[in-house]
């Protein structure tokens, strides 16, 4: 009886999520340029674009392993106008030269967007959108610290 019972016990363990909850997934294999980009990174100062009024924007670019999110907040303050989007898709890169890398955001076969990051040490960068051409580069620090490659 305590040999079933044992057995018993033994099998629930097996199966019970507690059992397995501290289990971390193999590290996955990073790019240099997923090393290089994964973070978030913040604009230095709002854009102020020529053109446009009193209008401001403010952008964030969070990079994951293989999903990119770029944030805005933009107003209007002298009409307490504000607004906040999110552009989400899959991003990939390819380096230009040794400070270019060249980053194809995608959402779907029609739409996406280019962007070209020309980087100023390893925690800045200058940012031009191939599809907001009407704003002129602007800079972008890191706010997360990079990441580290860990393995076997």
């Amino acid at each position: 009886m305590r040999t079933l019972i044992a057995a018993a016990f033994i099998a629930a363990l097996a199966v019970s999520p507690v059992a397995h909850a501290d289990a971390i997934p193999m590290p996955e294999q990073l790019s240099a340029e997923q090393l290089q980009l994964v973070g978030v990174w913040q604009e230095e100062k709002p854009l102020w674009p020529t053109g446009l009024g009193h209008s401001f924007l403010f952008r964030t670019l969070a990079f994951g392993n293989n999903d990119l999110t770029l944030l805005t907040y933009s107003g209007v303050p002298p009409a307490n106008m504000y607004a906040t989007s999110g552009l989400r898709g899959e991003w990939t890169a390819k380096r230009q030269d040794d400070k270019t890398l060249i980053v194809t955001l995608t959402q779907s076969a029609e739409r996406g967007t280019e962007l070209t990051l020309v980087f100023d040490g390893p925690d800045a960068f200058m940012l031009t959108d191939a599809e907001a051409d009407r704003f002129g580069p602007s800079r972008f620090r890191r706010v997360t610290e990079a990441v580290r490659q860990y393995g076997p």
